[in-house]
Order: structure tokens, then C-alpha cells, then sequence
């Protein structure tokens, strides 16, 4: 095309156009806004119109225009992002210090909290997304708490992870450690996170009723050595007559150590009847209050949820127990899928690092 036919006030240059031209052919290596401008300018200088320039390099007409009417005015200058002045904001420096500490002292719940302190304050008006931006700027992130449960004594459970460390490494061959737990599993689904096709809207369907199905359980950690029985509701009677099912099944084992947590039905009259009663082959070693990242049957019923509540929906309650029952029944069939999982590393929780925000103390007691 013949620029001076089209265009007889070229756009460029001579020395404009080589130097454009170099930058368009260099490609690689520059800044690609740069050499995407440099071809726009090209096209203009060679006659083309706007219309036409603007879907081949998928632009808006405005943003053509805008780019010559730059170039008319600062030259090469314009191949490069016009720097902008740094934005002072509505509120001044004092301003901004006051709110930082006050929304430190009082955290807010949303934006639009932050919008009416700032109007009250200040008679100064943000909408909700600037009220976020605003945030940000100050230092603050949009992060929901940590619900933690009560902390027990740091010592207690450094006292309870030695003394079954002591037993474990002196447990003679006739005995045995068995973790003991309930656990109550509800005929819901249990939405968890997953890797899913992108664009895909994930959904699971809920079940009408809250029905449960109640399980009592020990493992025994060193061989998958796992016992379970379904109760019609947990108590005491019913625990002692488990545990004494427990021994009289391994009959070959002198003591069974039985660790177990600090449930009422675990104190009650009954299950204490079994260490009285049957205390020559079943021991109880209570954990610490508050404590049940110590007792790795918890991480068992993890992983039974992980496999038959978590995105999985069962029609009838009938599908459900019968679910639940199969694999307490393959436990220690499936234990070389699971030991990974179900483990004694056990960890010493504080809460040192973390800020309450609820305005409470964690206690020991």
C-alpha cells in the first residue's frame, strides 16, 4: 500500500517508522505491549483505518484512537504505559492511622461496616468494594477464625505421648494396646473438596432424616487387630460389655491396655466395673481432657468418612448402616490401605500462636 496515497499527513516519521519497524521485528525479547503498539502504529501510518486495525489484533476502536492521539502528543513516549501519579486516597494519613487502630480494636464483619465507620468519622463515602480495597491497603485480609476446642495442659500431653512411648517400647508379647472410641456416624452427606473439571458445578444430594448408626471400636495399632460392634446407644453397660467381649476374644493376650477418652459413659459406674472386675487382663489409661488428636481411632473414623460420607449418597438409612458395617468389618483385612493414615505420632497442641478474637482466655482446667 502507498502511505502517501492513503495517508497524505504520514503519522510517522522517517526515523520513527525504522525505529517502530526495529522494535516490530525484534518480537522476542520485548516487551510485547510494546511491539503490539508499535504494529498498531505501523498500520495506521500505512493508511489503514481504525475499523479495520482494531480486529486484527482483538483491540477496541477506543483503545486505537487513544493510542494515536498518545503518540501524537508524546512521541515514542506513548509505546510505553503513561506512569500515574501515585493516588493520595479520600483519607488522609492521620485518618487512615485512626482507622487501623480502630478496626484493629473492634475487627469488622464486612465492608459495609467499614463504610458506615468511615462516613460517621470521617462524612467520607466508600462503596463496598472500595471499602475492601481500603482494607488492603491498611493491612488487613478477609480470613474467617480457626475454631479450635479447649486446649488441655501442654505437660499432660507431653506426660501422656512418654508414658505411651514407655509402654510401647516395654509392652511384653502377651500384651497389648487398644485405642478405644465411639463414634456416631449420620445418614447425611458430607460435601468435601476434590479436584473437579473446570467449569463444572459440583452438587450432592442430601437425605431427609438425622438418623445414626452407633458404633463402639478398638484398634490395636501394632498389627490392625480391630474389634467394633454396633450399640442401639452408648452407656456405660454397654461399654463394659464390650470391653470384656474384647478380652475373651484373645484369650491368648494377659493384659489389654485400653486407652480411652474422658466421655461420661467412660467414667460411669459400669465401665469402671471393668477394670475392678476383670482388672487382672483390662487396664484403662485415660487421656488428658480435651485430647482426642491423641487417641489415633479418631483418624480411623476419618478415614471412614472419607470413604463412605464424603460425596457419597446412600438412598436409604438400610444402605447406609450396611455401608458403615462393611467396613468396620474389612478394617483389619484393608489395614496395610489404612496404617498410613492411622497412626501414634502424636503432637502436643497449644494455642500460642494463635489471636482469640472472641474475647475469652483458653483454659487448662
Amino acid at each position: 500500500m502507498n502511505p502517501t496515497a492513503q495517508n497524505p499527513s504520514p503519522l510517522l516519521s522517517t526515523d520513527q517508522e525504522r525505529e517502530l519497524r526495529k522494535i516490530a521485528r525484534a518480537g522476542e525479547g520485548q516487551n510485547p505491549k510494546r511491539v503490539l503498539r508499535a504494529h498498531v502504529l505501523l498500520h495506521l501510518h500505512e493508511g489503514r483505518t481504525v475499523a479495520e486495525i482494531a480486529p486484527m489484533f482483538f483491540l477496541c476502536e477506543k483503545t486505537v484512537r487513544n493510542l494515536r492521539k498518545a503518540f501524537r502528543e508524546r512521541g515514542l513516549e506513548a509505546l510505553d504505559r503513561k506512569p500515574q501519579p501515585p493516588r493520595g486516597g479520600k483519607l488522609t494519613e492521620d485518618e487512615r492511622q485512626w482507622l487501623r487502630k480502630r478496626l484493629e480494636d473492634d475487627p469488622p464483619r464486612s465492608a459495609r461496616q467499614v463504610c458506615q465507620i468511615v462516613f460517621e468519622r470521617f462524612g467520607v463515602r466508600y462503596s463496598r468494594r472500595g471499602a475492601g480495597n481500603l482494607m488492603r491497603r491498611l493491612g488487613f485480609a478477609w480470613n474467617r477464625p480457626q475454631k479450635t476446642p479447649r486446649v488441655a495442659d501442654e505437660a499432660a500431653q507431653r506426660a501422656f505421648r512418654e508414658a505411651y512411648r514407655e509402654l510401647k517400647e516395654n509392652l511384653p508379647d502377651d500384651e497389648a494396646v487398644f485405642f478405644f472410641d465411639a463414634v456416631h456416624p449420620e445418614h447425611q452427606v458430607r460435601p468435601a473438596h476434590g479436584w473437579w473439571r473446570e467449569g463444572l458445578k459440583p452438587a450432592v444430594r442430601s437425605t431427609s432424616g438425622r438418623r445414626r448408626v452407633h458404633v463402639l471400636g478398638a484398634l490395636n495399632l501394632e498389627n490392625g487387630d480391630f474389634s467394633a460392634k454396633e450399640v442401639p446407644t452408648v452407656n456405660g453397660a454397654e461399654v463394659m460389655t464390650f470391653l470384656v467381649q474384647l478380652a475373651w476374644a484373645r484369650p491368648d493376650l494377659k493384659l489389654l491396655h485400653v486407652v480411652l477418652d474422658n466421655a461420661g459413659y467412660n467414667h460411669s459406674y459400669f465401665a469402671k466395673c471393668v477394670e475392678r472386675l476383670f482388672g487382672g487382663r483390662i487396664r484403662l489409661h485415660f487421656l488428658p481432657p480435651y485430647t482426642p488428636h491423641l487417641n489415633p481411632i479418631e483418624r480411623l473414623w476419618g478415614v471412614l468418612h472419607q470413604w463412605i460420607t464424603h460425596n457419597r449418597w446412600h438412598p436409604s438409612f438400610a444402605d447406609f448402616r450396611a455401608r458403615i458395617l462393611q467396613f468396620l468389618d474389612e478394617v483389619t483385612e484393608r489395614w496395610d490401605e489404612m496404617k498410613s493414615y492411622v497412626t501414634d505420632r502424636f503432637r502436643v497442641i497449644t494455642h500460642d500462636h494463635l489471636t482469640f478474637v472472641d474475647g475469652s482466655v483458653p483454659s487448662v482446667k
